[in-house]
């Protein structure tokens, strides 16, 4: 494994500076990787050098023994030790929530107007789904025909109003995965849910729209699934064919696993080719919620509204879209060894828990790990990065939040300004979960950075020191 040397094996970690790398999910990655690896080296399959590195990292994501902040309290003394993270994009839930938690923030503070807010999620027929996660170089052309048809609507709003030269914006996310950790591609996208015009003095104003209708909805869907198919088939990708044909093509092990999980199978070991285990409580099939449309297998929904003056309720439709695969919190193991994993909502057959193996949960994890060197968000009308007319809407702090953010003593409050879009971990936990961070747990006093320290040996010395000062306190 890498960043594991060779010699010199490194010495247990007190459990009071283990950070989070002994956790259930660290475990079960670590020990199921080479089951995984040598299940793939069988089938003739290789995985891709960017999703074996993903899995390396996280291994390594919270163990002080790769490297930590040390901060110490100046009034008591208490140490406190702050693990690097991994920094991986595909399911780590510590790195991916504090992603979220940072661009959350930044798009209510420097990219979402103070105007109403509707959110559009698109989802695809199973064989685009898996299409486009495959080749991601074909979800920016998507993504640009789904957003003119909905532009399109709004213009036509605004021209029914009188107004001329109208526009408006879009903030989407492109979400790979399901509830049940299923390979599952669709599109969330944070609408203005209205158009801006300029008026007679020049200035740009909003203009609320009144609620799409569901004929609206109905009619745009239709719109949107033969404009998308259209623009797919001119590129050469027809609506004919199946997953597993496709997987089997190539040699790519994350593709094999990636079919396997948008059909809700396993794909090696010994239950390949069988159906995802599930338990619940049967109930009847619930109906299509308002403002939701399905054509071809193309699904479309408008029914989440944000308020302009709704900023707090605006952050935590951000986080939603932007929020990680997994939570900790969701899984556990049984009594056979296998991973149990808790939905978020019940579905509509009445399922609340997947049951997987140990092998059939690393691959869903696999699954997915983005490609490297694709953006998941984009924006597009006057919040595109080069809109004119972007500078007039987006927000500007106000001197109440720079008040607010002078009052933190960040850890490293070189690097952080008033105008700046890089979050400090210490203030986003202020922020999301109302924790002051570098409050001392014993005396409340204000804790300090003393030192980062990177790297094995390093951190094992440090690690001793601070538990010999630790204990010959606690004596004193």
């Amino acid at each position: 494994m890498e960043g594991q040397p060779s010699e010199n094996p490194r010495k247990a970690v007190s459990a009071e500076f283990r950070g989070t790398h002994d956790d259930l999910l660290h475990r079960l990655v670590r020990e199921g990787l080479p089951e995984l690896l040598k299940a793939l080296e069988q089938r003739g399959r290789v995985l891709p050098r960017h999703v074996l590195a993903e899995l390396e990292r996280f291994c390594l994501c919270g163990d002080p023994l790769e490297g930590f902040a040390h901060l110490v309290c100046s009034d008591c003394g208490h140490h406190e030790i702050i693990p690097f993270s991994c920094k991986t994009r595909g399911f780590c839930p510590c790195c991916c929530g504090r992603r979220m938690a940072a661009r959350a923030a930044a798009w209510c503070d420097h990219v979402l107007p103070v105007v109403p807010i509707r959110q559009w999620v698109l989802t695809f027929p199973w064989r685009r789904r898996f299409l486009l996660a495959c080749h991601p170089e074909l979800v920016n052309g998507v993504l640009r025909v789904v957003m003119r048809v909905i532009f399109g609507w709004y213009r036509d709003r605004g021209k029914e109003m009188g107004l001329a030269d109208v526009q408006t914006g879009a903030a989407s996310v492109f979400q790979r995965f399901g509830s049940a950790l299923n390979a599952n591609f669709h599109i969330h996208s944070l609408v203005l849910d209205g158009t801006y015009a300029r008026d007679g003095k020049g200035h740009l104003r909003f203009h609320p729209t009144a609620a799409p209708s569901q004929d609206d909805i109905e009619g745009l869907t239709t719109t949107i699934a033969k404009r998308v198919e259209r623009w797919l088939e001119r590129r050469g990708y027809p609506g004919e064919g199946e997953l597993s044909q496709t997987a089997n093509e190539e040699d790519d092990a994350q593709l094999l696993l990636m079919a396997a999980s948008m059909e809700g199978r396993a794909a090696l070991g010994p239950r390949a080719g069988r159906k995802t285990r599930r338990k619940g409580i049967p109930r009847n099939a619930e109906s299509m919620p308002r403002r939701c449309a399905a054509v071809d297998g193309y699904n479309l929904h408008a029914d989440v509204r944000v308020g302009a003056s709704d900023r707090k309720g605006l952050e935590r439709l951000s986080r939603y879209l932007l929020r990680p695969p997994l939570a900790k919190a969701r899984i556990e193991e049984d009594e056979n060894g296998d991973v149990v994993v808790g939905l978020k909502r019940a579905w509509s057959d009445g399922t609340t828990q997947i049951i997987l193996s140990r092998l059939e949960f690393l691959e869903r994890l696999v699954a997915l790990v983005p490609p490297p060197g694709r953006n998941t968000v984009l924006y597009h009308g006057i919040l595109a990065a080069h809109a004119a007319g972007r500078a007039e809407v987006v927000p500007r702090p106000s001197p109440k939040s720079k008040r607010a953010k002078a009052t933190i003593k960040l850890v490293r409050p070189e690097v952080s300004s008033t105008e700046s879009r890089w979050f400090p971990w210490a203030e986003l936990l202020l922020r999301v979960f109302s924790v002051d961070a570098l409050c001392c747990p014993q005396c409340h006093g204000r804790m300090a950075l003393r030192a980062v320290i990177v790297g094995w040996p390093a951190t094992e010395r440090v690690l001793e020191g601070i538990e010999k000062a630790t204990a010959k306190a606690a004596a004193a």
